[in-house]
C-alpha cells in the first residue's frame, strides 16, 4: 500500500499555505526541491505540477490558448535557466 504525506516547508509558509505537496518519500522531496524552485512556482498562478521520477508535467486547468501556452513555456524556461 502506498502512503503519501503532505509536505510543508517551514522556511516558506506562504508556499505551504497555497500549494499542496504530496510524496511517499519526504526526504527525496526536501533534498531535491530548492527554495528558488518554490519561488519560481509562486510566480506562476494556476499551474499544476507533477513530478514522477524524471518526468515533469505542467498544466493549467484552462482551455489552451497561445497566452496559456506562453505561461507554461515561461515557467519551463525559468526552471531550465537555473531558477530551480
Amino acid at each position: 500500500m502506498f502512503l503519501s504525506i503532505d509536505i510543508d516547508f517551514d522556511y516558506d509558509k506562504d508556499f505551504s499555505k497555497k500549494y499542496f505537496v504530496v510524496s511517499n518519500d519526504e526526504s527525496k522531496i526536501r533534498n531535491n526541491i530548492s527554495r528558488s524552485f518554490l519561488e519560481t512556482v509562486k510566480r506562476y498562478n494556476g499551474l499544476e505540477i507533477e513530478l514522477d521520477s524524471n518526468i515533469l508535467l505542467v498544466r493549467l486547468r484552462k482551455p489552451f490558448t497561445p497566452e496559456n501556452g506562453k505561461i507554461i513555456t515561461n515557467f519551463i524556461t525559468a526552471i531550465n535557466d537555473g531558477y530551480n
